[in-house]
């Protein structure tokens, strides 16, 4: 993981602009090792250079958050993408589950539903997504 914020740094230096794509690939990686903290830097820099809301980066955030245990900013980027697909809201309830683990089913279920109410997404669309569907008997 060093190396490759190394190289990004480098990047930068060189005037290299990062795009959605080099931004996804740190962000994951810092996800997948629990690297908070220069995740969140990526996240700052994207704010300071005012770039367009990604779907892909945005999911990235939400994931890295949610496995990072920041639960609260990954919420704030969730709520604050303009598009969601299915991975934002798998990170959003891998992140809920895990952090309301010591919750009643039922609390967990509430938390589920005040989620569904922060998009147009629906029941049947987040549980058993479209492209799923014909391959899944539960979801038929």
């Amino acid at each position: 993981m060093s190396k490759a914020m190394d190289f990004l740094w480098l990047m930068m230096r060189n005037d290299q602009k990062m795009d959605c794509f080099t931004s996804a690939t740190i962000i994951s990686d810092c996800a997948s090792v629990m690297t908070l903290e220069r995740g969140m830097e990526i996240h700052a820099f994207r704010i300071k250079s005012q770039l367009e809301p990604d779907v892909v980066v945005d999911g990235a955030l939400v994931d890295m958050y949610s496995k990072c245990g920041r639960i609260d900013y990954s919420s704030m980027v969730f709520r604050s993408m303009p598009l969601k697909n299915e991975f934002s809201w798998n990170s959003m309830i891998s992140g809920y589950e895990s952090k309301t683990l010591t919750m009643s089913p039922l609390s967990r279920l509430y938390t589920l539903a005040a989620m569904l109410a922060w998009s147009w997404i629906s029941w049947d669309e987040l549980v058993c997504p479209g492209k799923w569907k014909s391959s899944s008997q539960e979801c038929q």
